[in-house]
């Protein structure tokens, strides 16, 4: 999977390292675990981002929020109004959704529009969490892949930042 960083304004800008590459898999395996411990849910990695939590007095998931609730995946959703369901159907041919679950997506997709700041003060809050650990890796992350994915993120935040974007959304593809 590839991140990708939208803005309002219709800008789309894929996340990519320094030597060109694109990046964003690492970034959205560390956040699909952190979505399951903040929703309390039971997976192999709770002893492990309960540890994180507790080094910062069990404030990860408040760290975090912002980040959490800017980001989605699948297709391009969010190029669609709510009244656009017969043009969505003849550009995703085969893709078997009724006209209301169609609307209650594109309802849930306009809620992701998070504050620029709140995200790279996410990001930044957790790349600080993460390089001076010694974390240990497992199928989520990947110590210096983790690390270098958030940062290919939060420079591709910088930039939206730089051209006074107020509202960005994270779309993995």
């Amino acid at each position: 999977m590839l991140a990708q960083v939208e803005s309002r304004l219709g800008d789309v800008l894929s996340v990519r390292y320094d030597d060109g590459s694109l990046g964003g898999s690492f970034v959205l395996s560390f956040l699909t675990a952190l979505s399951l411990y903040c929703l309390k849910s039971d997976f192999e990695g709770m002893s492990w981002l309960s540890l994180l939590d507790k080094s910062i007095g069990g404030k990860l998931c408040t760290v975090v929020q912002p980040l959490i609730n800017s980001f989605y995946s699948g297709k391009e959703w969010g190029y669609f109004a709510e009244d656009e369901f017969v043009f969505f159907q003849h550009r995703y041919l085969g893709l078997s959704i009724t006209e209301e679950e169609y609307k209650i997506v594109i309802q849930e997709l306009s809620l992701k529009w998070t504050s620029i700041n709140d995200i790279a003060v996410s990001i930044e809050n957790l790349l600080k969490l993460m390089e001076p650990s010694q974390l240990e890796n497992n199928w989520w992350y990947v110590s210096l892949n983790t690390i270098s994915d958030f940062q290919a993120l939060l420079n591709t935040i910088a930039y939206f930042r730089e051209i006074g974007t107020d509202e960005v959304r994270i779309l993995f593809v």
